[in-house]
């Protein structure tokens, strides 16, 4: 396997994204907000974090979208902090969490009204400080927002290619954090979140890898068959491969049990079991938040 420097890979990564294009560089959190006003760039740029939380970028991007045309004067910390939940809730049915996530919206734009001249807060600590803002998410804000960098963004797809590519060995994504700022010099902190994310999105998946379109592979340690420091992906295609065995003698034994019961002349009726949708705790998500805490590919 060729040596390269996580700094090397990196900046090859930067150089081969900059012709690969993913649903991040359009319709991420730092894409959605508009410009123009840059306190309502700001603005709308924390409110697509805190909607992306185990969201897709495309989701978000329609969420905002929907936001800044219902509401009456657009989608600013007075007009949100003003309306109306019921309302807010129908704006962003798509993204997961919808009705908790549209209360959390509008409580952090009454703050920023507020507290903040219609602005939103300029810390770390003052970010966390918001319900629904997780140390990951106000990262993110601070460097796209306020042009800061107090940190490294670290979604499952950062946590998940930084192990692959042995940049760290830790088991969750605030430990990739702190790891990847002592690997990399701060110059590489804003880039990385941006392009490895979109990496994550359309080369180097969860499940699913197109390896021959990566320009690293010849350095990289997955690709070469070395474990990552997270679970191993050698554990993961063993659980894969047992629950694919698991699923086959289960299809085998039910395909079997119906053969006979057929040459009886018995019939099974099929029960149709409704799902609820099981109501997950808000507050895990908040050091899990951004649009990419989906891992799907």
């Amino acid at each position: 396997m060729k040596k390269s420097t996580p700094s090397e890979q990196l900046k090859t990564l930067i150089e081969f994204r900059k012709k690969s294009f993913a649903p991040v560089d359009t319709m991420g959190c730092s894409k959605v907000g508009d410009k123009s006003d840059p306190k309502t760039y700001r603005f709308q740029t924390l409110m697509g974090l805190m909607l992306s939380a185990q969201t897709k970028d495309e989701i978000t991007a329609e969420a905002i979208q929907n936001l800044k045309k219902g509401l009456k004067g657009g989608l600013t910390a007075h007009t949100l902090a003003n309306a109306n939940q019921e309302s807010v809730q129908e704006m962003i049915r798509k993204v997961s969490f919808y009705k908790t996530k549209a209360g959390r919206i509008i409580e952090a734009a009454q703050i920023c009204e507020r507290d903040y001249d219609s602005d939103i807060p300029k810390t770390i600590k003052d970010l966390t400080a918001l319900k629904g803002v997780g140390i990951k998410m106000a990262t993110l804000a601070m460097s796209h927002a306020w042009n800061e960098q107090t940190g490294i963004g670290v979604d499952v797809h950062v946590h998940r290619i930084a192990n692959r590519l042995q940049w760290v060995k830790t088991k969750t994504p605030e430990a990739t954090e702190d790891a990847l700022q002592e690997v990399f010099p701060k110059e590489l902190w804003e880039p990385l979140n941006e392009t490895i994310v979109g990496f994550g999105q359309t080369i180097c998946g969860a499940v699913k890898q197109k390896c021959e379109l990566c320009p690293i592979t010849d350095s990289c340690a997955y690709y070469n068959g070395i474990d990552s420091g997270d679970e191993s992906d050698s554990e993961k295609k063993e659980k894969s491969s047992k629950n694919s065995k698991r699923t086959k003698n289960s299809r085998t034994a039910k395909n079997t049990k119906n053969t006979k019961n057929t040459k009886k002349g018995g019939r099974k009726s099929k029960k149709v079991e409704s799902e609820t949708e099981s109501e997950v705790s808000f507050e895990s998500e908040k050091e899990a938040s951004s649009g990419d805490f989906d891992d799907s590919d």
